[in-house]
């Protein structure tokens, strides 16, 4: 439990930081390459661990597919350290309880809210590479 609760303190530090980073520019294609120069930038840091259990590996954007995606390790964790009904619980669990703490955070960043619109996908890995879970925010979810 406490290591759902540092995740979303976790997400919710990334997503505000690399939001801002970002600003509004993802989708206009004048800044397409600026835009790309600062993903260049923040993914040159990355992976980095964020806390003992939690590495950030890196951060993808997809225009064509307006999504951006955070990819997260828990290096404590791997699949295989539960049986399918337990992996089932704990994957459910991971996705929703992180989506619940970050909703207005992710909603709040400009590429969600501003056109083009972003959907923000966070996954998180195992240690062993193995998906635990993940959510997407999609701007339909957001209030403007």
């Amino acid at each position: 439990k406490e290591a759902l609760k540092a995740l979303g303190v976790i997400a919710g530090i990334l997503i505000i930081g690399i939001g801002i980073s970002l600003g509004g520019s993802l989708g206009k294609s004048s800044r397409h390459q600026g835009t790309q120069k600062i993903m260049n930038e923040v993914n040159s840091k990355l992976p980095m661990m964020v806390d003992d259990q939690t590495r950030v590996d890196k951060i993808h954007i997809d225009r064509k597919k307006n999504v951006v995606t955070y990819t997260i390790t828990l290096v404590n964790v791997s699949a295989f350290d539960f049986n399918r009904d337990e992996f089932d619980i704990y994957s459910k669990r991971l996705s929703e309880d992180a989506k619940q703490r970050n909703l207005s955070k992710v909603c709040a960043l400009p590429f969600v809210m501003k056109e083009p619109r972003f959907n923000v996908t966070y996954q998180y890995l195992g240690k062993d590479g193995l998906g635990l879970g993940y959510f997407t925010v999609s701007p339909a979810e957001c209030r403007d």
